[in-house]
């Protein structure tokens, strides 16, 4: 369902929610939400390694928001919050809604909404017709990216696994613009939040900063042919709007990690 450094959030059911540690086998269960519907959920986690201090947020397919926290017996629910998408930072929990806007709840605050929340009354009306979500780079700037599938790239004639358009609210005047830079981050998909990566490609896979990597869904990976299974893996360049696919031996990819090494400044890729 989501996943913040050797942790995921798994749920089989809303009354068997839980966190896990990938490689210890670590478990902290997570309290019973009867009203939850985790299929086609929206949900980010936060989890801090040392102190295992943790924020699980989940919507329901009905758009109800809930949240919970280390040391909490019971899902808060926020009611009057329609959350369509929701991720997590620095204490703070962005909530795309289903009226177009951004609400942001500080949980260092004790869950509150925040007041003077520069995005609260502009909603965003832009290709109305895709999926959306909401990205935090490190720097703390808010992007909304949308999302396309089988895209016709008329530069380089190919039909793309995915196109994104990613657009950035100009502060001065609360209107979205379209954009083709993540300040020098490049973006996990999915994740929610920007992370800091080399300005040039390094071993040939297109990972670089100002790109998006995504990963195949459901009816990418599981084409009508089942003996020509493939994931739909790649990364997707917003200054040229071009692809680059990588081709990953699974059958499903739902998270997968860049590795730096400071050192030679050397990337890896985790799948």
């Amino acid at each position: 369902m989501a996943s913040c450094s050797n942790w995921l959030l798994i749920g089989r059911s809303a009354l068997n929610l839980y966190l896990q540690n990938v490689f210890t086998r670590e478990r902290i269960n997570l309290p019973v939400c009867r009203r939850l519907t985790i299929e086609n959920s929206s949900s980010c986690l936060w989890i801090n390694e040392r102190t295992r201090d943790y924020v699980v947020a989940c919507s329901s397919k009905q758009g109800c928001l809930f949240s919970c926290k280390n040391g909490d017996v019971k899902w808060l629910c926020h009611i009057g919050i329609e959350c369509a998408y929701v991720t997590y930072k620095d204490g703070k929990l962005y909530v795309y809604t289903f009226d177009r806007c951004i609400e942001i709840l500080d949980f260092l605050s004790g869950d509150l909404l925040v007041q003077g929340n520069p995005y609260h009354n502009h909603p965003f009306h832009i290709d109305d017709s895709h999926p959306k979500s909401v990205v935090i780079t490190s720097s703390g700037e808010l992007f909304i990216v949308v999302t396309f599938k089988g895209v016709n790239n008329r530069c380089v004639d190919e039909i793309l696994n995915r196109s994104f358009n990613v657009y950035k609210m100009n502060l001065d005047n609360g209107s979205w613009e379209r954009v083709y830079s993540l300040g020098g981050e490049m973006l996990i998909f999915g994740h929610g939040v920007g992370i800091k990566a080399p300005i040039k490609d390094v071993n040939g896979w297109g990972i670089k900063s100002d790109t998006i990597c995504f990963g195949g869904d459901e009816d990418d990976i599981f084409p009508s042919d089942r003996y020509s299974r493939t994931t739909n893996c790649g990364v997707f360049d917003l200054a040229t709007g071009t692809q680059t696919s990588l081709d990953v031996p699974f059958f499903k990819s739902f998270w997968f990690v860049p590795v730096y090494e400071i050192s030679d400044h050397e990337t890896g890729f985790f799948f």
